[in-house]
């Protein structure tokens, strides 16, 4: 089969309204459960492992099952204060750049300024993939202050 005709077997996207009000019901709904989930899984923790360790936590439960809870501690470099204490570091014996690692990040306003030229050039050392798509439903700051005073004047009529 050729690619035209493959091509002519893919259906068409066609988006409703239907698909956008199901869309942000199912986000709204997400959210909820998610903060749900949050607390119920940090109640659980507490009850069960009080005095954590760091890393995995078991606790036997039932019929050989045991609840696995981590334990998680993040320490993050602050670069100020680790350019600033490099000597304390080494008169006490400890080799900072042993410690911490640097993840190269790229500068996206530095990049966008690059020519045609240099992008492409520079985009030899980057991994580009698409990133997942976003969406937000939001009311304009002027139609949300008009519906405020529609609001508010009906609020004076009642």
């Amino acid at each position: 089969m050729s690619k035209v005709n493959d091509m002519a077997q893919i259906p068409e996207n066609n988006v409703t309204d239907a698909d956008l009000a199901e869309w942000y019901r199912l986000q709204d709904q997400l959210k909820k459960v998610k903060a749900a989930e949050m607390l119920l899984r940090t109640k659980i923790f507490k009850g069960f492992f009080p005095n954590p360790q760091e890393g995995t936590n078991n606790h036997n439960l039932p019929d050989g099952y045991v609840l696995k809870g981590k334990h998680t501690i993040n320490r993050e470099v602050d670069p100020g204060a680790f350019q600033a204490m490099r000597e304390q570091f080494a008169q006490a014996g400890i080799h900072p750049d042993s410690l911490v690692q640097w993840k190269p990040s790229l500068k996206l306003g530095d990049y966008r300024e690059l020519t045609a030229e240099q992008m492409h050039l520079f985009d030899q050392c980057l991994i580009i993939k698409p990133g997942s798509p976003a969406l937000e439903i939001v009311l304009p700051a002027k139609a949300k202050k008009a519906k405020e005073a529609a609001q508010g004047a009906g609020d004076n009529h009642s």
